[in-house]
């Protein structure tokens, strides 16, 4: 059965207190994602400017808006 595969990337942030000095920092990293659908799972599929958006038959919706998205079928 075909798949439907989506990878994308997302820069989280987070606000953490230095315990040594009581000040605020910010750190970030990369989160990497990866899905992969049965075809028969998914309702429609658009792409626009590198945001990636599924709708399941379920009803869920699924959306990303990074430039990194990879959509391909396997």
């Amino acid at each position: 059965m075909k798949k439907l595969i989506i990878r994308w990337s997302h820069y989280v942030t987070e606000t953490i207190t230095n315990e040594e000095t009581g000040e605020e920092e910010t750190k970030g990293h990369t989160e990497h994602y990866h899905e992969v659908y049965n075809l028969d799972d998914i309702l429609k599929l658009e792409t626009e400017w590198g945001r990636v958006k599924v709708y399941l038959v379920d009803g869920t919706i699924l959306e990303t808006n990074d430039d990194s998205s990879e959509i391909f079928f396997r």
